[in-house]
């Protein structure tokens, strides 16, 4: 006597997300040229001390600035800050509390 096997069929369905990460080593006397969404360009990007040391201002002052919106500092995922070396220049022009040390931002990048 003949007797069909029976067929269990079963379909899985596996489903995946992906992201990337960006790693992005900054020294203290190189910059990195990203994109700033205020310039609507590609710029040369400074770390937080670089900019401080660039404007001969401290850090907080940095911020501030920031904060306020005179300077540029698009965010990157890790929370890691980059100012606009854009807008430092003409923040360092315009602003009385940012001096720039005596050598020229060339130099000191």
């Amino acid at each position: 006597m003949y007797t069909k096997p029976m067929v269990n069929l079963k379909r899985i369905l596996i489903e995946s997300d992906t992201t990337e990460t960006f790693r992005v080593r900054v020294m203290a006397h190189l910059g990195v040229s990203l994109y700033c969404p205020e310039c609507g360009t590609i710029e040369d990007m400074l770390d937080l001390n670089a900019a401080a040391d660039v404007a001969g201002a401290s850090a907080r002052e940095i911020l501030t600035c920031v904060e306020t919106g005179e300077l540029h500092a698009p965010e990157m995922p890790g929370g890691h800050l980059f100012i606009c070396r854009a807008s430092l220049e003409a923040a360092i022009n315009a602003d009385q509390r940012l001096r720039p040390i005596t050598m020229t931002l060339e130099e000191n990048l």
